[in-house]
């Protein structure tokens, strides 16, 4: 986990990680370090006041179970998903990744709302033979931007690989190349499926974290497009080919990011519209007030419809969802 140095965040994840039996790692970046009596024995927490791309690198040291997954210090990831995913990795020692389903809770009034995230993932699998096979499949051979490869179950030989890419990060401008950076290193260094497990829980209640060091306002294809970050491009890109070690890795790994960007193009220039949409100008107390007001059954993706079909289906994750979002606000 590599907090972003939201304490109020932490500590309740941490109360979530202290009941798993899953090790966990914290990374906090913090003046203020959370008491050394907080951690059970399996949360190891490590203070470090750095950019996240250097305290990547500082934790990729302390990377040494058969895999790993990577969490924000406000998402949680539930066990018994992680340990279906694991047991996948045993039985499929050609897969180095895997993702699952994955949650967005939110609120909405007096009502937690669930989501699912990232379904255009649904029924992914890549099982190219190179690394740029992989990546040929990953991008030209897709219709639409996929993402998410950063935080699936992997290898730890791949988190490793991927924790060392994001180290060289720290010039660069944009908080997404990490997002992107991820879907080159992961994809490209070995096969990947998706399972239907649920395994991740997204927290929507709490707003984004924006500070100076993780700029959300500057989207990739803006970083990519603007002469001023010339140089933060081309030395990203050096640093990309030396993972790689294929013939003319540096043209084709421009290719590739170029095809990225067009995709991701679609998709932000879509979330700029959504931000300066009219219905984002009017005050905030309003919409609040509705919201407040409307009875829960006719909130619009309730999160007791999503538990109750959950526990009827898997009645282990439905339990553990419980218990995650418990943790949320």
């Amino acid at each position: 986990m590599l907090s972003r140095g939201r304490e109020s965040h932490l500590s309740r994840s941490v109360e979530y990680w202290n009941q798993t039996k899953l090790k966990v790692v914290i990374l906090h970046n913090t003046l203020e370090p959370l008491p050394a009596d907080s951690f059970a024995s399996n949360v190891r927490y490590i203070v470090m006041e750095s950019d996240f791309a250097s305290r990547c690198g500082r934790v990729s040291s302390e990377v040494n179970t058969k895999y790993a997954v990577m969490c924000a210090d406000d998402e949680l990831l539930l066990p018994a998903g992680l340990t279906t995913m694991g047991t996948y990795l045993d039985t499929h020692p050609d897969i180095s990744s895997v993702g699952g389903k994955t949650l967005g809770v939110g609120k909405y009034g007096r009502s937690l709302t669930a989501t699912y995230t990232y379904q255009n993932m649904a029924n992914y699998f890549n099982y190219g033979e190179t690394f740029f096979d992989r990546l040929d499949l990953h991008t030209f051979g897709q219709a639409e931007y996929r993402t998410g490869a950063m935080y699936r179950l992997m290898r730890s030989d791949v988190m490793r690989k991927m924790l060392q890419a994001f180290s060289e990060l720290s010039p660069i401008s944009t908080p997404y190349i990490f997002e992107v950076t991820g879907e080159i290193i992961v994809n490209g260094l070995g096969k990947t499926i998706y399972l239907e497990e649920l395994y991740w829980i997204r927290n929507w209640i709490n707003e984004q974290v924006e500070h100076r060091n993780w700029d959300r306002k500057l989207y990739f294809h803006q970083w990519w497009s603007k002469a001023e970050y010339a140089n933060e491009r081309d030395s990203w890109i050096d640093s990309l080919t030396t993972h790689v070690n294929e013939n003319e890795s540096k043209i084709r790994i421009s290719q590739v990011v170029q095809d990225l960007n067009q995709k991701r193009k679609i998709l932000e220039a879509r979330e700029l519209e959504a931000k300066s949409n009219l219905r984002n100008r009017i005050p905030k107390w309003p919409r609040k007030i509705k919201r407040f007001l409307t009875p829960r059954k006719y909130v619009k993706n309730n999160i007791n419809h999503l538990q109750a079909d959950l526990n009827g289906r898997d009645p282990k994750s439905g339990v553990e969802l419980s218990r995650a979002l418990a943790f949320l606000h």
